[in-house]
């Protein structure tokens, strides 16, 4: 572990490691193009068409006869700064798009040229031929599936590729830009600021983490207005990516240390901020939003998120109207926008929205009834609507003639009518907890489970006996199962489900011999649905503490559930 203490100690490590960093990834760019070099071929020379010229934009390219022609070379510039994974993937890919290309206009010199497979053979706009303009038609109206009917006419292929180390000679280039700069990235890498889970630090504006990247403040806000004094702390190789995204770091307080030595120190001290890549986001993190915008958010794009970067594809001026040079570049463009170069897949990623309780009552009910229904969703309607999994904790029961804007009262109901406004955000969980659900007794707590089940909506952390209130509601979301589990601390007695009466799912803190009971089972249920393969959610119901800190006791409990393995 070494702590930078001043800048100009960061800037001189950060010197050395870009003169080995960039001598390096030469090397890697090196060991894939000399052979190409040396031997004018691609890895397949099965695969690659017979000839040795070394053709390359402007030259074969440009050839306007339709017979057979000379194989072409292409000429290919990539930033040295590209870091040495990344590089090897892209040399994958554009091998990968030649050998396609060349499949696409038929290699062997003996075939006829055939279409690129995957564009539209039948497109009547500009659409211009792999082996040669159609003489039949007109200038630009030519099909990527039809060479023509001169059927011995042979598609141009592509030799091989040869590295140039200036951009302005390349046919192609590949470089490493941040998001701000480029709004066409392949294979975007995105990156998050975290914090403790127990800071109260909940975002960071984009002038901000600038600024402190540049030296230019010390410290961030928290929810409650009050400054943090930061510690930040990167690793190696992300401080390489992240000098290209943000530029020359000043920051006084920088600490450089391995990935586990950084969740340690994130994890023991609210005051250390660090820089993640996002598929190195752990549990013990909590995600700083920027401007408002979560890279947790499924679908943020990172023309949305200014915290990433990746590699742009340019093309020289020389070949940008070229036919040939065109058709090459769908292909490479196809291949990099399905490439493995991102460090972060929506695929991969599924949303579960967890809210605070909800009691459709009193002051809220009173709204309700003079706004509509749908009135208290109308703002928050799209968020809710986002996730793949939206869970509403409801501790109100719903009860016919219900007067539910009673004022001045701690006895709730809600109206069936407000079912309505559930279904309109389309809650797919709920989470009965709450120590309301029996203020107009379990008859009404079973009149509510009828339409949770008339509208098909699952519920956990309450039901129409014990075992039905310990039981855990389930979901696969594209193979990721979860499991949602809860139960109610706070009592009173009168609302926790029997083995023979509806209720909220109890942990008995009125006999400790019982509550440590109840604690137990709830850690075998969870080791039980992890070994199935579920990432399970346990939720309490405790008494109301009027602080953004968690009590002592909640945080003994919560770790006892997660040591059981909860997330």
């Amino acid at each position: 572990m070494k702590k930078n203490n001043c800048c100009s100690m960061a800037l001189i490590l950060m010197l050395a490691l870009a003169v080995t960093y960039c001598t390096g990834c030469c090397g890697i760019f090196n060991d894939f193009l000399n052979p190409v070099s040396q031997n004018g071929k691609i890895n397949n020379p099965e695969d690659t068409p017979a000839g040795s010229s070394e053709t390359s934009a402007g030259n074969a390219a440009d050839t306007k006869e339709t017979g057979a022609r000379e194989p072409m070379r292409l000429k290919i510039y990539a930033d040295p700064k590209i870091p040495a994974q990344t590089a090897k993937q892209v040399i994958s890919y554009f091998k990968k798009s030649i050998n396609e290309y060349n499949e696409g206009v038929g290699a062997d010199k003996n075939a006829n040229s055939a279409a690129i497979d995957g564009f539209d053979a039948d497109s009547s706009k500009e659409d211009t031929a792999i082996g040669g303009v159609d003489e039949d038609k007109g200038p630009g109206d030519t099909s990527i599936g039809s060479v023509g009917e001169d059927k011995s006419a042979n598609g141009t292929a592509i030799d091989g590729f040869d590295a140039v180390y200036e951009k302005s000679s390349a046919d192609f280039a590949f470089e490493f830009v941040s998001a701000e700069e480029s709004g066409n990235l392949k294979g975007p890498v995105y990156f998050a600021p975290v914090v403790s889970f127990y800071s109260l630090a909940e975002e960071i504006s984009w002038s901000d983490l600038k600024d402190l990247w540049k030296g230019k403040r010390e410290t961030i806000k928290d929810i409650e207005g009050n400054e943090i004094a930061i510690n930040l702390v990167l690793d190696s190789e992300t401080l390489k990516v992240l000098l290209m995204i943000l530029g020359e770091c000043n920051v006084k307080n920088l600490s450089i240390k391995g990935p586990d030595e950084i969740k340690a120190s994130v994890a023991a001290d609210v005051n250390v901020l660090s820089i993640v890549p996002f598929d190195q986001i752990v549990k013990e993190y909590k995600v700083l939003s920027i401007d408002g915008k979560s890279i947790l958010d499924k679908n943020i794009t990172f023309e949305q998120y200014p915290l990433s970067g990746g590699i742009e594809i340019s093309v020289s001026n020389n070949v940008t109207n070229n036919v040939i040079y065109n058709n090459f570049k769908k292909i490479l463009d196809r291949n990099f926008d399905n490439s493995e170069l991102s460090n972060r897949s929506q695929d991969d990623m599924v949303s579960i929205l967890i809210t605070g309780v909800t009691a459709l009552t009193r002051q809220v009910a009173d709204r309700m009834d003079r706004k509509g229904i749908l009135y208290p969703a109308e703002k928050i309607l799209d968020t809710l609507l986002d996730a793949d999994i939206t869970h509403i904790s409801n501790e109100v029961s719903f009860v016919e003639d219900c007067y539910a804007a009673k004022p001045n009262t701690m006895v709730f109901c809600s109206k069936p009518e407000y079912m309505q406004l559930l279904e309109y955000i389309d809650t797919d969980v709920l989470e009965l907890t709450g120590n309301h659900m029996n203020d107009y007794g379990s008859k009404w707590f079973d009149y509510t489970l009828d339409i949770y089940d008339m509208a098909g909506i699952d519920y956990f952390g309450g039901g129409r006996n014990l075992e039905d209130a310990q039981k855990a509601a389930t979901f696969d979301i594209g193979g990721y199962k979860f499991a949602f589990l809860g139960a109610n601390t706070f009592g009173p007695s009168s609302v926790w489900a029997t083995d023979s009466t509806s209720g909220a799912a109890p942990i008995n803190t009125l006999d400790a011999a019982q509550q440590e009971k109840d604690m137990q089972k709830y850690e075998e249920m969870i080791k039980k649905l992890k070994s199935e393969g579920y990432n399970v959610i346990f939720t309490f119901q405790y008494l109301e503490t009027y602080s953004y800190s968690p009590t002592g006791q909640q945080v003994k409990d919560f770790e006892r559930m997660a040591d059981a393995g909860a997330v």
